[in-house]
């Protein structure tokens, strides 16, 4: 019943829009609610404090990124950087598409279908960034990663993977979620825990 309940709040019920800064996305119905979420803000930020000062081209590639709002509005503030975005829900994947193709990106973000980056190869991109499924929970609900976080573990390895050495991994988690953390780059108190983004770099 609280799983049901969660899944109606953070899943949208009828298409609408968010506006970040004058980019509009379109979030479809069935699809996460981003705008919503703690984690999606305090990964943009991080993101423009990380990168507010890089010069040349940058690879990211951002998994389980549903509608795609995070990478998308990399692709629109950072010119240079080139994304790909990952998820293996239909709806997140069909919403991303429309995303990308109604704020005119598809020159710099690609999508593809894969459970987190198992489809993506070693070593290939500088930075790899998650909004995943955090909390240790069982339920099959958007945020919950299991009671002993398989689902965050899986995600993290397959973040270090993908990213070059010397390159940098984020990732968003959970003050009560058990599981080791790196840098803290940022963190934003919410009603019931403390949300973490993690920094990392793979040696």
């Amino acid at each position: 019943m609280i799983s049901h309940i969660l899944h109606i709040l953070l899943t949208a019920r009828r298409p609408y829009i968010v506006n970040i800064r004058g980019i509009k996305f379109i979030i479809l119905r069935g699809c996460f609610r981003p705008d919503i979420s703690y984690s999606t803000y305090l990964t943009i930020l991080g993101l423009i404090r990380l990168l507010h000062d890089r010069r040349g081209l940058l690879k990211i590639c951002e998994t389980c990124a549903g509608s795609g709002m995070i990478g998308i509005f990399l692709s629109k503030v950072f010119k240079k950087c080139y994304i790909v975005l990952t998820d293996i829900s239909k709806i997140a994947l069909e919403n991303a598409k429309l995303n990308v193709k109604t704020l005119k990106v598809d020159d710099r973000v690609d999508i593809v279908c894969t459970a987190s980056a198992s489809a993506i190869r070693d070593s290939s991109f500088d930075i790899a960034v998650s909004n995943p499924p955090y909390l240790p929970c069982d339920s099959y609900v958007e945020i919950c990663a299991g009671s002993s976080m398989n689902v965050l573990r899986e995600i993290i390895i397959d973040l270090f993977r993908i990213v070059k050495k010397g390159g940098l991994v984020l990732y968003t988690t959970s003050s009560i979620a058990p599981i080791v953390i790196d840098t803290v780059l940022e963190s934003v108190r919410t009603p019931i825990d403390t949300v973490l983004l993690v920094l990392c770099r793979r040696s």
